[in-house]
């Protein structure tokens, strides 16, 4: 009962700090990270402006690399999720998508359907962009999974917090009842 309880009021305080459950999960380099928190549309698959990197700058400097968390980096690149590269080998596979996913069909402009993936721009870090320009590399043995296990926020350091409860209440239950008898033992003499 006790663990239960303490199980569910720490996802609710994990939640209510403004922690994702996919932010304990590792990243992976070739859809948006753990830390994927806010994006603006990418217009192309064109390099970013200087309008887009300033607001990839802030949205670093305010949410941390979409991948591994870091905030206090130098420089802040502007991930296109999908990457380029896999949409342009989704296009040549005659409709088999992106890591097996169908691309998305949407409505189009004009009310008519039409099919596309639409890419967004991700604040990423520079060693994480060279990470995931490597994994995607034609014969490359670097893995897109990234872990994060120092990129901790609030919300990360509560999770713990309410395993160790029951253990603390059964320790003070158990010194509770040592006093108790050290008192009923001082009532006898």
């Amino acid at each position: 009962g006790d663990m239960c309880v303490s199980a569910v009021s720490g996802m609710v305080m994990y939640r209510a700090l403004g922690g994702r459950f996919m932010s304990v999960l590792p990243s992976h380099l070739n859809k948006p990270g753990a830390f994927a928190r806010q994006w603006i549309p990418a217009h192309s698959s064109n390099y970013a402006n200087n309008t887009e990197k300033r607001i990839i700058k802030d949205l670093g400097s305010k949410y941390g690399c979409h991948s591994c968390g870091k905030w206090r980096v130098s420089q802040f690149v502007a991930d296109h999720q999908p990457p380029n590269k896999l949409l342009k080998q989704s296009n040549g596979k005659n409709g088999s998508g992106i890591n097996g996913l169908k691309e998305p069909v949407r409505e189009g402009n004009n009310g008519s359907e039409s099919s596309g993936w639409t890419q967004r721009f991700y604040p990423q870090c520079q060693m994480c962009s060279n990470m995931q320009g490597q994994s995607l590399g034609m014969e490359s043995t670097v893995s897109p999974i990234i872990t994060h296990p120092f990129s901790l926020r609030l919300y990360h350091l509560f999770l713990p917090i309410p395993l160790g409860l029951p253990l603390l209440k059964s320790s003070v239950n158990t010194h509770q009842s040592m006093n108790s008898l050290a008192v009923s033992e001082d009532k006898k003499l």
